[in-house]
């Protein structure tokens, strides 16, 4: 009869809990013996609870620094940079940069007027995904340019040809396509080149990193005047508004170094970009 006396045992602890919910007002309050005993344990000791949760975040954050040379390729293809792994920038001293002394233009002479494009191409999305969208950018810009642009400057930009082929403008303008995914154009009618250039200036903060960010730079004569302009085209570090992993100030003074250093006194300054800021 041992399947019976079992049965009978059971409905015995039926109503005894049965029992035990009425008295407690309806609600079922499980006892030790009908709790799972690591569940029990845990809830009676928060501090290993805690330690397990410490664990199991260590273990998640060493992970992703481990495969954090994989996300930075996948980041990079995503958004077309060349350049993937390089050493990282050293973030100049103080001492280094110097005093940012810029002179003023001069201002004698015959008069000059330069008319500006800075334009972010979105790469990634514009020519990368949607195959350059009927040539939108280059019609965009042919739709500006009744009195033609002296200088054009973009930032994701990985074609150059491209995009100034789009808008029918290749051959009436001399084009540099320079790294990290700046391109510019001048006017060849208006403007002989002197002097081109890039310049590493910042890199990107290590919780927001696309990479090292440069200035390109050209010294252009303007052929009537004679007078110089010296053209900088500049795509900011991220994060945003940070300056980048050596901080604003630096990459600010750096910046005018460059221009101090290959341009001249007299030169008109011209800076645009997208700073990121």
């Amino acid at each position: 009869m041992p399947s019976l006396i079992l049965a009978s045992y059971s409905a015995v602890m039926a109503d005894e809990r049965n029992s035990d919910q009425s008295a407690r007002g309806g609600i079922m309050i499980p006892r030790d013996e009908d709790c799972d005993p690591g569940i029990f344990r845990l809830q009676n000791n928060p501090f290993k609870a805690l330690g397990i949760l410490v664990f199991l975040a260590t273990a998640l954050v060493v992970t992703v620094f481990k495969q954090r040379g994989r996300f930075v390729e996948l980041r990079h293809d995503w958004v077309d940079m060349e350049n993937k792994f390089e050493e990282p920038f050293q973030c100049p001293t103080a001492q280094q940069l110097g005093k940012p002394d810029i002179w003023t233009p001069n201002e004698h002479g015959k008069p000059m007027q330069v008319k500006v494009l800075v334009y972010n191409l979105y790469w990634w999305s514009l020519f990368k995904k949607r195959g350059g969208n009927r040539g939108s950018a280059g019609k965009l810009i042919r739709q500006h340019s009744q009195h033609r642009f002296d200088f054009m400057a973009f930032q994701e930009c990985f074609n150059i040809g491209w995009v100034l082929g789009d808008a029918g403008l290749e051959n009436e303008y001399e084009l540099h396509q320079g790294p990290y995914g700046k391109c510019l154009a001048l006017h060849r009618a208006t403007w002989e080149v002197a002097k081109t250039g890039h310049t590493v200036v910042a890199e990107d903060t290590y919780w927001n990193w696309y990479g090292k960010r440069g200035v390109q730079w050209l010294r252009a004569m303007h052929r009537a005047s004679g007078k110089h302009v010296f053209f900088m085209n500049y795509h900011g570090a991220l994060s945003v508004n940070s300056g980048g992993k050596c901080g604003g100030w630096t990459t600010a003074h750096n910046l005018l170094k460059v221009a101090r250093d290959n341009g001249r006194h007299g030169d008109t300054i011209v800076f645009v970009g997208d700073f990121n800021s």
